[in-house]
């Protein structure tokens, strides 16, 4: 029994099961008409039989078309039924759909369902996960109908669409407990990649000479006027469509001889017997030239589309059994326009297209592409075929293509194409309707759009690139190293942070490449998409990738991330979870394709291998030995000159002026961005300036100007890519000296040591960077606790302008062996990444005790990863290491030594001048009476730190604001809260010292110990206050 329909709306949520949510509407009414209805509930889909897409379901007598999903008593967030996106596209439905809804009741248990996937991939998936089917099978559809494809989610993969074969007891029925599934494999079809033409083709005609399976050199509008020899005066230029041209070795090799007639194979797409395509031959002349690479042949782009190549393939070239004498005489030629609707043409291409009927423009274009296509004396005509034109302004140019496809009315008898070495007079050239063609069959290029001139900052890297590919690619750089038995070398890593540039730096390698003599075909792989896939899958689609690259060599292979793929195993956990997946499936093909890479060359067919990666070490350390990857690239941040040039490239490009002097200001404060933060904020500063110039009555049309205003208003809010992956940091602020250094009162050492340190090489970096040796970048600040130590490197930040990277010294120890020492390692790497930079460890004792005290171990690892990163092979560059703590006596000595934290300043508790000062500071904004005396306050508070003062004056501000709040309104003071002498001395009278004379007594006596111990009886006194210096 069902109940009465109920036409509601259809949307998509994100779920992961195939049942339906029903609005609280509904679903009173359900309840309604049963007390205790059947769960999950059966739901029957209709609609309108015009409204339907292709679905298979079944149709009732009303024009319904019927679809089923089951309700489990969820609730919609909207007034509509809501299902799993997958669902829905399984269903054919659209988002907002309206359907017709009731509820059927009833429906069979279903004794045995037969399932299959829908697609090859899919059963991979499925064949390794049966036994899961078989547990979640019923929590994530209930109601099936035979026929029906329903998406099923394996663990956190993406879904798997399956379909229903068949059902029993009936065609739609309830999956439950007892139901026996039938699962079906899933074919993969397709052929294999082999040298036996034949076997891919079909039979072949019997062909005389020898077939040549040559590589295939495309020939575009780019080199269309160089290549064809066009005549810039002239408005159009013809292509040679019927020709193919190769190197004399090649013509002598195959016995191919100038004007010789070839036909290539090419399929109409169409089913022919037993599934096979139905295969056609296209016919051209051959031409000889010195141009062309040898083993190569020549083509149009537009033949490659109209015999159906991709680029870049090989094709095999059969000369024609019987040579065909020229004809006299031609019934008619029709001419057909082809319009390409997902481009359009342009106003050149209709002009060009419009006057073929006008006269014997049609009759005189021919004769033009008749005389260009002629070899030997002769001209190939084949009936079908396309034929182009490629359009010029006059003196400029090309500017489009236009292509026609040429019928021959009536057809020769018995012949495929004509020779002719003119168009005979009589021959009537009627121009036929314009043919739209729904996608322009071109091949796709990655590097399309990249201009060389924004990477002009990375030429010199591009230029060392390019000469290690060269040993890979170049056959007489691979001829000399086997003549000299050298190994080969390795092949290329690129390396960098996300956004650093490495994609469009591939993309300028290949683009480079694809300009080379013998242009370099490249196979681009998605490490990220590929290891989504399971493993069957990622094995078999690298082999077709491999396979394609040595079929087309000289080939270049690009893994982009490629330790998404082959990671580095850093810790138990993540080796168990890689053995429960299967483990590593394409590391023993990468070291197998690292290895006969070699071998490959050889043989004549050239391959290099290119990876990206965000670290070096993220990868599995057997593919960087030598031989390998081992030509590891970093990617330098840009440097001032360069940050200029990509803001400007970047700000020309939308044909935008710019105010030099701003641009030199920005250029300075974008220190550390990487090539696309530069990018992204030249944009936001275009965005400003368009803002400001609509907001203005400024004239239309005019080149934008962007002024220093745009560019900070590009800045404000920006947070460059290498921030966002900081995690607990401060970005960099706009330098505000005076603000800085004025919030620090007293600490007159601490301060003028730390100005020495940061402030010298931003205000004479030509200076320290002709210093021959290493200037001291390390700081350690100890004393008591609340004496500023945190404080006065917050103040520091603010003055210079730097990053800064603070690290809180516990939250770096792991309980996991090797954690500790990988979040030390990020530390230091994350400032690097980010210099200029201060790198500030709080509670330093924490994280680097003195070896040898810890039972575990950890905190002796810790010290010694911290000794590599202070004082390594990598040089700190632009990094600055700033430590606080309380107790210097528990850190390792090691620490402490010339080249780390060299610098040992005491931050002790203030005199009572650096007390009036520390007051001052924290005044300078509050509003205060005039009998505040902060000499006296100062002199009344031996023994407070900094921090006791900045609470001493908290109790103060709230006893003011008391007051105030108790006072009536109109005797309440215009000025508003004051801060008095009475209420200063009031919060005195409650005010203790935080740290007690014993306990001051003690720390002084550790300091002092400390210091002894460091100065080796040289005498100096830690209540000095000067910079305290280690000379291990």
């Amino acid at each position: 029994m069902a109940s009465s329909l109920r036409a509601l709306p259809v949307h998509g949520v994100a779920e992961r099961s195939c049942f339906a949510k029903l609005p609280l509407a509904l679903m009173q009414a359900v309840h309604q008409d049963e007390s205790t209805p059947e769960m999950p509930l059966v739901l029957q889909l209709s609609r309108e039989a015009n409204q339907d897409k292709e679905s298979n379901v079944d149709e009732d007598k009303k024009g319904h078309k019927h679809m089923y999903v089951s309700w489990s008593g969820a609730a919609s967030a909207s007034q509509g039924v809501e299902m799993a996106n997958e669902m829905m596209a399984a269903l054919g439905l659209e988002e907002g759909e309206k359907v017709q809804l009731r509820a059927c009741r009833g429906v069979p248990k279903a004794k045995s369902l037969e399932l299959e996937p829908a697609h090859a991939d899919d059963w991979e998936v499925l064949e390794s996960n049966q036994e899961y089917l078989e547990e979640q099978l019923l929590n994530q559809v209930h109601v099936l109908q035979k026929g029906q494809e329903f998406p099923f989610w394996v663990r956190n993969n993406r879904p798997i669409q399956l379909r229903v074969a068949g059902a029993k007891p009936s065609n739609v029925c309830c999956a439950v407990d007892g139901t026996e599934l039938l699962v079906a494999p899933c074919s993969r079809k397709g052929h294999e990649i082999n040298g036996d033409v034949a076997a891919v083709h079909g039979a072949l005609p019997d062909t005389q000479g020898k077939p040549a399976w040559l590589r295939v050199l495309p020939l575009g509008e780019n080199r269309a006027a160089e290549v064809l020899g066009a005549s810039k005066s002239k408005l159009h230029c013809s292509a040679k469509n019927a020709v193919l041209t190769i190197h004399p070795q090649t013509a002598d090799r195959y016995e191919f001889r100038k004007g010789q007639t070839v036909y290539i194979l090419r399929q109409d797409g169409k089913d022919g017997p037993n599934d096979q395509k139905k295969s056609y031959q296209a016919y051209f002349q051959i031409d000889i030239s010195n141009t062309v690479p040898v083993e190569h042949v020549l083509i149009m782009e537009s033949t490659m589309a109209y015999v159906g190549m991709n680029l870049p393939t090989r094709v095999t070239l059969y000369p024609t059994p019987v040579e065909r004498e020229p004809i006299e005489t031609l019934g008619r030629i029709m001419l057909t326009p082809l319009i390409f609707e997902d481009v359009g043409s342009s106003p050149e291409a209709n002009d060009f297209c419009d006057s073929l009927s006008t006269g014997g423009f049609a009759a005189d274009r021919l004769k033009e592409w008749i005389k260009a296509n002629r070899v030997a004396g002769m001209t190939l005509l084949d009936d079908n075929s396309q034929i182009s034109f490629f359009l010029q302004e006059r003196g400029g140019d090309l500017v489009d293509e236009v292509r026609m496809v040429v019928n021959l009315l009536p057809k020769p008898s018995g012949r495929s194409f004509v020779m002719i070495d003119k168009l005979p007079e009589s021959t009537n050239v009627i121009v036929g309707r314009e043919s739209y063609v729904p996608k322009l069959v071109r091949p796709f290029r990655m590097w399309e759009g990249v201009e060389e001139e924004e990477d002009q900052w990375l030429q010199s890297l591009a230029d060392d690139v390019m000469e290690q590919l060269e040993w890979h690619l170049n056959p007489d750089r691979v001829e000399e190293l086997c003549r000299l038995d050298a190994p080969p070398p390795g092949h290329v890593l690129l390396h960098g942070a996300e956004g650093c540039g490495k994609s469009s730096f591939v993309l300028s390698i290949m683009k480079r490449l694809s300009e080379a003599v013998v242009p370099v075909h490249t196979v681009f792989v998605d490490c990220v998409e590929l290891s989504e896939k399971v493993p069957e899958t990622q094995r078999a689609m690298f082999a077709e990738m491999v396979h394609e690259a040595i079929a087309c060599a000289p080939s270049l292979i690009i893994l982009e991330d490629i330790e998404e793929i082959v990671p580095e195993i850093t810790d138990d956990a993540m080796l168990q979870m890689q053995m429960q997946e299967g483990g590593l499936p394409m590391l023993p093909l990468l070291n197998t394709l690292l290895e006969q890479a070699g071998e490959e060359a050889q043989a004549g067919r050239p391959i290099a291998i290119m990876a990206t990666s965000c670290t070096v070490d993220a990868i599995d350390a057997s593919l960087l030995i030598p031989g390998k990857l081992d030509y590891h690239v970093g990617f330098p941040q840009p440097s001032l000159s360069e940050r200029k040039s990509i803001i400007v490239n970047k700000l020309e490009s939308y044909g935008c002026t710019f105010d030099s002097k701003a641009l030199d200001s920005v250029a300075e404060e974008a220190e550390g961005y990487d090539a696309s933060d530069l990018t992204i904020l030249a944009e936001r500063a275009i965005h400003a300036g368009y803002t400001r110039a609509y907001s203005l009555s400024s004239a239309a049309g005019s080149p934008l100007c962007v002024t220093g205003k745009d560019f900070e208003v590009a800045l404000e809010g920006f947070v460059p890519a290498i921030m966002q992956r900081m995690g607990k940091m401060s970005l960099k602020q706009k330098k505000d000296e005076e603000a800085g250094w004025n919030l620090v009162g007293g600490m007159h050492a601490a301060t003028s040591s730390l100005q020495e340190i940061l402030e010298l090489p931003s205000k004479f970096p030509e200076l320290v960077s002709q210093a021959p040796l290493r200037l001291p970048t390390g700081v350690l600040l100890y004393g008591p606790p609340g004496c500023g130590k945190t404080h006065v490197v917050s103040a520091a930040i603010s003055a210079t302008g730097l990053r800064s990277v603070v690290v809180k010294g516990p939250e770096l120890l792991n309980k996991y062996i090797g954690a500790s020492e990988a979040a030390v390692r990020d530390a230091f790497q994350r400032a690097r990444s980010a210099a200029p930079c201060l790198l500030f460890f709080d509670e330093f004792d924490a994280i680097a005790p003195r070896r040898g005290h810890d039972n575990t171990g950890v905190t002796d690892r810790v010290v010694n990863q911290l000794l590599t990163e202070l004082d390594g092979v990598e040089a700190l560059t632009g990094v600055f290491v700033v430590g606080a703590t309380n107790r210097p006596d528990l850190i390792d000595p090691a620490l402490l030594r010339p080249g780390r934290l060299d610098q040992l300043i005491y931050c002790g508790f203030p005199s009572a001048a650096e007390r009036k000062e520390i007051l001052q500071a924290l005044l300078a904004d509050v509003p205060m009476a005039s009998d505040i005396n902060l000499a006296d306050i100062a002199e009344s508070t031996e023994g407070f730190s900094g921090a006791d003062l900045q609470g001493l004056l908290a109790d103060t501000q709230l006893n003011a604001v008391h007051e105030y709040m108790e006072m009536p309104e109109e005797t309440r003071p215009s000025e508003g809260i004051l801060l008095s002498a009475r209420h200063m001395y009031s919060a005195l009278g409650r005010t203790r010292p935080s740290i007690s004379s014993q306990e001051r007594e003690r720390l002084e006596g550790i300091y002092g110990n400390f210091v002894s111990s460091r100065t080796m009886g040289l005498g100096t006194s830690y209540k000095a206050k000067g910079k305290m210096v280690s000379y291990a």
